[in-house]
């Protein structure tokens, strides 16, 4: 039994300077003038060159954390190791090394598990893919609505490298019965997760590489066009409309024929009006690259009268309805002014690029100059990434004699004579 006691112990008052009280067979408590109390163990020990012995000592914990009872049974431990030829202040530095070695390795192991599951490795792809612009503002948006309505509630906890291709079958085919689109966007996104994994070294491979064909075929469905004889009917009864908005929205659909997305999301301040200019950031464009839109007269004409309704601030079309006030108007309500007209399946927005295309291939055209303005790709990546304003006089003339063009069939049919041809050479 010691000389110490909790009681005593804790009734040690601190000095100026460091002091020891001993407890028998070489443990003693040191208290510290910061009031902090040691454990110490001194012993003797044979030199390492053989020559006698050394008296040191080794610490044994702190008190409280360690106790008297607990103190007593540290010494004894290490009293047997210098019995034994083994140095405690040695062994106790080594033990501390590998619980060290054992708390990173653990912790280390912590974070890898947490870096492994399907939440982590989605967010880290979704952050690299956003800062490396790869996706415009809407193919963002659209992924980040992927994964959080679809793919996390789905897999989010889980270890990436525990998910297995059965179980995104699973899901996408469960998925594929109402919205097939959907499925094949959710197996796209699964698949970039474990690609993506494989560089992070938290899976070893795509599992859903044996997907594909799984599902069935797509089936490709071109958006419904107007026929030339239609266009009249069309714009006139787009001209006649009650709305305002509406009026605009639908004669620049088809003067400029760009993507419904682009021309519904556009901001004045993608607008030049002083030079006729439209150029759409690549942020918003499919193809990332900026891409411009020569104005025609009549386009210059109906933006600068709508500038004056809208204020010429923010989205050219600005939504009224609360939730989305200060962004643009919703795809829908665009859709319901074609329903409203009686063109529900008969004609899309996206339909008047097809409509134009057309008509001016029917009209003599140079093809690769109506594939310039819809802005697919044409050439090779190098000519893509300097020839986003190549052949820019001959789009603007083109663009004005297919505006002028719209207007003289109008009219003619108004009159029912005959509809005219324009020459679009350049």
């Amino acid at each position: 039994m010691g000389k110490l006691n909790e009681r005593t112990i804790k009734a040690l008052p601190p000095r100026d300077r460091v002091y020891r009280e001993g407890d028998g067979e070489g443990l003693f408590l040191e208290v510290r003038p910061n009031g902090s109390k040691l454990w110490i163990y001194k012993y003797a020990f044979p030199r390492a060159e053989g020559d006698g012995v050394k008296s040191t000592a080794c610490s044994l914990g702190t008190w409280p954390r360690v106790r008297a009872k607990r103190a007593r049974l540290a010494r004894d431990r290490a009293r047997d190791q210098v019995a034994a030829g083994l140095e405690p202040a040695r062994v106790r530095a080594e033990e501390r090394a590998r619980n060290v070695k054992a708390q990173a390795e653990a912790k280390l192991a912590a974070e890898r598990a947490r870096a492994g599951t399907v939440y982590a490795v989605a967010e880290a792809w979704f952050e690299t893919r956003s800062k490396q612009g790869v996706w415009s503002d809407r193919q963002r948006a659209n992924v980040r609505r992927w994964l959080d309505t679809i793919v996390l509630p789905a897999f989010g906890p889980r270890m990436l490298a525990d998910v297995s291709a059965e179980e995104v079958l699973e899901l996408v085919t469960r998925i594929h019965t109402s919205h097939p689109s959907k499925a094949r966007r959710t197996r796209w996104v699964c698949s970039s997760l474990f690609r993506f994994g494989v560089l992070r070294r938290v899976c070893t491979g795509d599992p859903t590489v044996g997907l594909k064909g799984q599902l069935p075929a797509r089936q490709s469905k071109n958006h419904p066009t107007l026929e030339l004889k239609d266009l009249p009917v069309f714009l006139r009864a787009a001209r006649k409309l009650t709305q305002p908005w509406a009026r605009v929205a639908l004669e620049l659909a088809l003067i400029l024929f760009q993507r419904p997305s682009e021309l519904r999301e556009a901001t004045w301040a993608e607008f030049d009006l002083k030079h006729a200019t439209w150029r759409i950031p690549a942020s918003r464009m499919k193809s990332r690259r900026d891409h411009i839109v020569p104005l025609s007269r009549q386009a210059v004409k109906l933006l600068t009268d709508w500038r004056k309704v809208t204020g010429g601030d923010g989205p050219v079309f600005p939504s009224s309805y609360s939730p989305r006030r200060g962004g643009p108007m919703a795809a829908l309500s665009w859709q319901k002014v074609l329903w409203g007209m009686g063109y529900k399946g008969a004609f899309t927005l996206h339909g008047a690029r097809g409509t134009a295309s057309t008509l001016l291939r029917n009209l003599g055209v140079d093809g690769e100059l109506i594939e310039r303005q819809l802005a697919h790709r044409v050439g090779s990546a190098v000519q893509q990434a300097y020839d986003h304003a190549d052949r820019l006089p001959e789009r603007r003339r083109m663009m004005q004699r297919w505006a002028d063009y719209l207007d003289a069939i109008v009219a003619s049919d108004r009159g029912k004579g005959k509809v005219i041809t324009a020459e679009f050479g350049s």
